[in-house]
């Protein structure tokens, strides 16, 4: 997991079980709260099993899908380190059967594919649709460049304290604080940037990025373009991904009053969007080993951040996303490699 208080985790579990939601619910709004990887959907299933069998129990026990002495900060720290690590050598170094290091690494959702770790086995599904969007993307762009009407934003979690280390693929965020502590250090920030410059970033003292949010931010987006673009507010090709507070009915008609085409984006994709693979990347370098005193102090640094980097920077992003379509394309759906 990748919050160190597993109980506070458990709470929620109990809390979406409770409210009548399914595991696969409970399991997407976790990793959207936390980030990528932070629990395995098998895990969450089988601790909605337990409390429907009437255990409601949120403790460790033998049989309950967790190892008492098994450390999944260290798994994770070790695959997260080196990609190149495979389950035996794994086994190996934390000297376990490998059977365990295939069933935890199972279990906090991680499945090794294209030489490397990543959150989410693609279904034969996601990797048709993933190369049916892009091919259409490509042949739209070579036929009628859309690029330079392209806006894309995205929210981040900015922790105050940031520890140093090395990226994992598809890993969005590595909060290790215990929930309650979370829930007051770190806050989210929308980034939306077009192919010229950026557009505006904004902050929320909102608890979580929801629906509520998002539609404030394009409020704002909306009234940054006519400033900063006004010959081009009326040709907006707007592209999000497919997260839940994305998709949610209010914010999609938003869009739509607004006027602005919304580009499509397949599911388990983070890796074809800019925010993530250049921007969001970027930011995260930038904080990289950084602690603040205070929500003024982090977004004095995020403005910091946004004036270091020149008109080029975010247009570069938006530039590399044929290539990355292309990538996609040729491993027939697949993670592309980077």
């Amino acid at each position: 997991m990748r919050v160190d208080n597993h109980v506070h985790i458990r709470h929620i579990m109990l809390y979406h079980f409770e409210k009548g939601h399914t595991a696969a619910e409970a399991w997407r709004d976790l990793n959207e709260l936390f980030g990528q990887g932070t629990i395995g959907e098998r895990q969450v299933r089988r601790w909605f099993e337990s409390f429907k069998s009437g255990n409601t129990s949120l403790e460790d026990e033998e049989g309950r899908g967790r190892l008492s002495n098994f450390d999944d900060q260290a798994l994770l720290q070790a695959v997260e380190g080196d990609e190149s690590l495979i389950t035996r050598m794994l086994a190996e170094q934390f000297n376990c059967d490998h059977s365990t290091i295939v069933r935890r690494l199972r279990d906090l959702g991680k499945v090794w594919k294209l030489a490397g770790w990543v959150p989410h086995e693609l279904s034969d599904h996601n990797k048709t649709e993933r190369v049916r969007i892009f091919n259409q993307l490509l042949q739209r762009n070579d036929q009628n460049p859309f690029l330079q009407f392209f806006v894309t934003g995205d929210e981040s979690w900015l922790l105050f304290k940031n520890v140093k280390e090395r990226r994992c693929a598809l890993t969005v965020a590595n909060p290790r604080k215990v929930f309650h502590e979370i829930c007051t250090a770190r806050r989210p920030c929308g980034v939306y940037g077009g192919t010229a410059q950026e557009l505006f970033t904004g902050k929320s003292l909102l608890k979580f990025a929801k629906k509520v949010f998002v539609t404030a931010q394009l409020d704002r987006l909306e009234a940054a373009i006519k400033v900063k673009r006004p010959r081009k507010k009326n040709h907006i090709v707007f592209h999000h991904d497919d997260a839940k507070p994305h998709v949610a009915h209010q914010v999609t008609q938003s869009i739509d009053d607004k006027g602005w085409e919304l580009l499509e984006h397949p599911p388990y994709s983070p890796t074809e969007a800019p925010t993530d693979y250049h921007v969001n990347r970027s930011l995260k370098n930038w904080q990289a080993g950084k602690i603040y005193d205070d929500l003024d102090d982090l977004v004095d640094d995020v403005k910091a951040w946004i004036a270091s980097k020149n008109r080029h920077f975010f247009a570069r992003g938006i530039d590399l996303l044929p290539s990355k379509w292309e990538a996609v394309i040729e491993v027939d759906g697949d993670y592309a490699p980077e």
